[in-house]
């Protein structure tokens, strides 16, 4: 049995839909996110989705292909997810290091928070581009409709956060407003280049 071309776009989207959420470690680890605490229900909601996005993955993998290409797709998908994370941890880095600079009252480790959230609705969206691609009738697609309250809790939490951002009293709301319209800038850059990757992967494997 081997994958079709809707099977490996969705395949390769709830892969690349992972790579996006071990982002948050890949930083953690680097010690970007010691001047702060993250909202432990905005964690939660994050969790549960990078979970179904792995079991999805999964599903598709032993339920679509035979061991011999399984063997083959498997450690590819592995890899280029490794590297989607790195790079979009970095670019995240750098554009919360830039917005701190631009406005020391937010110290970067918030920044890196407020910039992930932008980008992981801009990968949430792309996501949902792709998937509705296939089509209504499609069985992937049900499946994605069938757990998307896990998408909207993760929307409405990032939503949430950045509002909160606004809220804040003794800031800049300007200059704080005219930095999160830069970092949503960048964010939607980096979910196109998310799509890029999965159409790229799904051509070459």
């Amino acid at each position: 049995m081997s994958l079709s071309s809707d099977e490996r776009r969705y395949l390769f989207a709830a892969w690349f839909l992972w790579s996006a959420f071990p982002v948050l470690t890949y930083l953690n680890e680097k010690g970007a996110f010691e001047d702060t605490s993250l909202s432990m229900e905005w964690v939660n909601v994050c969790e549960i989705l990078a979970d179904w996005a792995a079991i999805e993955s999964a599903y598709i993998e032993y339920t679509y292909t035979a061991e011999k290409e399984r063997n083959i797709i498997h450690p590819k998908v592995v890899n280029l997810a490794g590297s989607l994370t790195e790079h979009f941890g970095d670019e995240l880095l750098r554009g919360a290091l830039t917005a701190h600079e631009e406005y020391p009252p937010i110290n970067a480790a918030l920044w890196l928070h407020y910039h992930y959230c932008c980008f992981l609705l801009a990968v949430l969206k792309q996501f949902d581009l792709l998937v509705q691609g296939l089509g209504a009738q499609n069985e992937l697609y049900k499946r994605y409709q069938e757990n998307i309250a896990l998408f909207n809790n993760v929307v409405n939490a990032c939503q949430l956060e950045l509002s909160l951002l606004q809220r804040s009293p003794n800031i800049s709301k300007n200059k704080v407003n005219n930095l999160l319209t830069d970092m949503n800038a960048s964010a939607v850059r980096l979910g196109e280049e998310w799509t890029a990757a999965v159409l790229s992967a799904v051509k070459n494997s």
